[in-house]
Formats: structure tokens, sequence, C-alpha cells
């Protein structure tokens, strides 16, 4: 027995096959709904805020998936909204539910595409868990209205996999579905709009010199066509904060956004703004930068290395143009929002497992290197829950205290309930009507 077991930690850890079989993926993805589910699920879940425009809508029977939110376009994610509201009868509890399995099948993607790209089973553990765990997806995984940002990276994942599966089998079928995931991602989320741009840059960095660039066209093609897609159905109600662009507004947005980029990276690190973890962290970033630069010296991990470092750097800095450039005059704060961080921690978790790879993967570290990586992700993972399990309880104690001012209200006229938190400017009428006729307050006691 103790020599099969050992024969198949052998066989996993070099195993060329992501997980080494269909049983033991099935195993992985089961283990990370049980682990999402005990991590994230809340005992209640009245996570209502800022979308009670959508929800008017569905109450009149006025909801029609080619409105524009703000300057955002988002079709798919309203159909996605009213299936939800609709079908399962605006259940808070199956919703809270299908957001878990959301985040959890995409972690698991993420999972697959850093396999694709590091062949080593252990680091994709390592990432998915990084991932689906760290407390900075709260926001997303805790809050209904996310999930046009959860299809929005999940279907951008999807559209990598299928091109790096192209980009080594040359099996069509997967690059169109590539393109097919690289369109409709954009009408999830506005931030989609620049990410074919990156499908362009990662097909670029990762493919072979006799693969002709004619493949990366298509990847602009879309990159226009959703832009003008976009101009047609939402520049005429772009966000009221932002106003419109000038050349006085340049140094406000590049100030914000040199500021966005290089203080999420150190948040997301660290957890909390702790300034000996700060100093810890500037530390730690100039020895990898010193580390990555010795690294691209040898001609053979250069090869290896820069794609990965490319892309992901790519990922991370683009990650806040849009948002710095239609976000600015709201303030830094914005770029404090949690729920970007579901884009900005695929390209942190992919330089810290380039790191770990290419100092601990050498032959004079293989007894030890798996021992390294697990009781890093051990430790990581039990950081993360604690830090996560803070954030939720923060989540659940304000959508308790929306609810009983809501359910309040809705049995005595007379009480001034509190519904800032609700939403910042439609009355308290407006919300308990939208909220009777959906039937949103008696479902949770």
């Amino acid at each position: 027995m103790i020599k099969s077991k050992d024969n198949f930690i052998k066989q996993f850890l070099t195993s060329n096959k992501f997980l080494v079989n269909n049983k033991v993926r099935i195993s992985f993805l089961a283990f990370l709904f049980i682990v999402t589910f005990i991590v994230w699920r809340t005992n209640f879940s009245f996570f209502f805020m800022d979308e009670w425009d959508w929800l008017r809508d569905l109450a009149e029977g006025d909801f029609n998936i080619w409105k524009s939110h703000n300057e955002h376009f988002l079709p798919i994610m309203r159909i996605f909204y009213y299936f939800q509201i609709n079908i399962l009868k605006a259940s808070p509890l199956m919703m809270h539910y299908i957001m878990l399995i959301l985040h959890t099948l995409v972690s698991f993607a993420f999972g697959y595409l850093i396999w694709l790209i590091l062949k080593e089973n252990i680091l994709s553990i390592a990432g998915t868990l990084a991932f689906m765990l760290h407390p900075f997806q709260y926001e997303n995984v805790l809050w209904n209205f996310q999930s046009q940002i959860i299809l929005n990276v999940g279907f951008f994942l999807i559209s990598l996999i299928f091109l790096k599966i192209f980009l080594e089998k040359r099996n069509v079928k997967n690059y169109y579905l590539s393109l097919f995931f690289t369109f409709v991602q954009a009408y999830c989320f506005g931030n989609g709009l620049i990410l074919p741009i990156l499908t362009t840059i990662f097909f670029i960095l990762f493919k072979k010199k006799n693969l002709s660039l004619k493949y990366s066209i298509p990847y602009l093609v879309i990159f226009v066509f959703n832009l003008v897609i976009y101009k047609l159905f939402g520049s005429e109600k772009i966000t009221s904060h932002t106003g419109p662009f000038s050349i006085k507004n340049i140094p406000s947005i590049i100030d914000y956004f040199s500021k966005a980029t290089f203080y999420n990276v150190s948040r997301s690190l660290t957890f909390i703004g702790n300034p000996c973890l700060r100093i810890a962290f500037i530390i730690f970033i100039l020895f990898f930068s010193v580390y990555i630069f010795v690294l691209l010296h040898d001609l053979k991990t250069r090869k290896k290395v820069f794609p990965i470092l490319v892309f992901s750097l790519f990922l991370y800095f683009t990650c806040f143009i849009l948002i710095s450039i239609t976000r600015f005059k709201m303030g830094f704060e914005q770029s404090f929002s949690y729920r970007y961080a579901y884009y900005y921690l695929i390209p942190i978790i992919l330089l810290c497992l380039i790191f770990i790879k290419y100092t601990y993967g050498k032959k004079q570290y293989k007894n030890i290197y798996p021992l390294l990586i697990t009781s890093f992700t051990l430790t990581f993972s039990i950081l993360a829950t604690y830090r996560t399990l803070y954030y939720k309880n923060e989540v659940e104690a304000r959508n308790r205290f929306n609810y009983q001012e809501l359910k309040q209200y809705s049995i005595d006229k007379d009480y001034d309930p509190n519904l800032l938190l609700l939403h910042p400017y439609l009355t308290k009428d407006e919300i308990l009507q939208t909220s009777i006729k959906l039937n949103l307050i008696n479902n949770e006691d």
C-alpha cells in the first residue's frame, strides 16, 4: 500500500497531464466545492445593493437586455441576472450558491491555465487555492451583482485555455472556441473591452515560430468591433463621475493609475497596510526584480520565463487602464475596490509561481521542493481563510441590517429606515415597492 501511494505521488508530481487523470480532476473539483462552501458560505444572504435600477426594471416588467448600465453594455450579464431573479424566484440562498459555484469553477479554470503554462500540478493547485481563498475576493463572491466580473474573468480564462491548447496541438476547433469566448466576455463587464488585446499579446508570446501571426488578427477585429458596439450602446450614458475626457485630466489619470497599480500589489501580498509588512514587501519586490533580471540572462530559462513575465505584467497594468480613465474623479479610493482583485490577482499569482518554480525547482531542491510549496500553500490558505472570515462577517452583518431595516419599514410606515447601504439615491418607497413586487423581503427571516 505504501509503495503504491509513493508511486502515485511520484506520478502526480511528474505527470505530463493536468492532475494525472479525470478521476483526480473530479476529486479536486469536488474538494474545491467543499472548501468554497465551508469558507465563503454566509448565514444571511440579502446582498442586494446598487443593482436596484436592474431590479426596478424587472419589477415593472421593463427589463431590456440591450439597455446599457452606465457605459457598460452587458446583455449576457442581464440575461444571467434575469434568470436568477425570475427562475430562482429571487431566492438569496440559491443566488448565493450560484456565486459560490461560479467562483469555484473560475478558480479551477485558473488552475488549469497555470498548468498549461508551467506544466506542474503542484503549482497549479497552489495557484488555484491562492486565487480561491484570497480574502480580497469577498466583494465578488458575496455580492450577487458582481457575477458580472466573475463571468467576465471566467470567459477570459477559458479563452486563454483554448488558445494555449491550440498553440500546442494546432486543433482549429480550440482556436474558434478561444475567439468565441474572447468575444462574449466583453458583454459581461466593461473591463472586457481591453482583454482581446491581452489575448493577442498572449498569442504572440506563447506561439511557436512556425505559426503565422495571421491567427492574431481576429482577436484585434473583436477588439475593434466591441469598441464600436460599446460606442453605439454605452457612450451616451457614461458614468457621471468621469465627465468628458480632456488634456487637463491626464495628470490626474496618471496619478490614479500609478497609485492603483503599485499599491494593490502590496495589499494583495500582505492583506493589510501594516508598515512593517509594507517594508517587507518592498524588500521582496527588490529581490524579486533582481532575481528575474538574473534569470533572463540565461538563454534557456529566458525562453520559459519571458512570456509568462511579460504577459503577467501587461495583464496587471492594463487592469487599471479603463478604471483610471473612467474613475479617476471618484478619487484614489476607487482603486481600493476589492472587486478588481478578480483581475489583478491572476498576474500576481503567476509572478509568484514563476519565482517559486525557478528558485526552488532546481535539482538541488528536488527532495524538498514539494514540501516547500505545500507548506507555503497551507500557511497562505490558513491566513487567507482567517481574513476571509473577517470580511464575510462584515458582509453578513450588513446584509442582515439592510434586510431588517427594509422589513421593519414594510411593517411600520412611520419607521424611518436607513437604506443608504442599499442604494445612495433611490427613495425608501421606491426600494420597498420593488422589493414587494419581487418578493425580496419574504425570503429571509
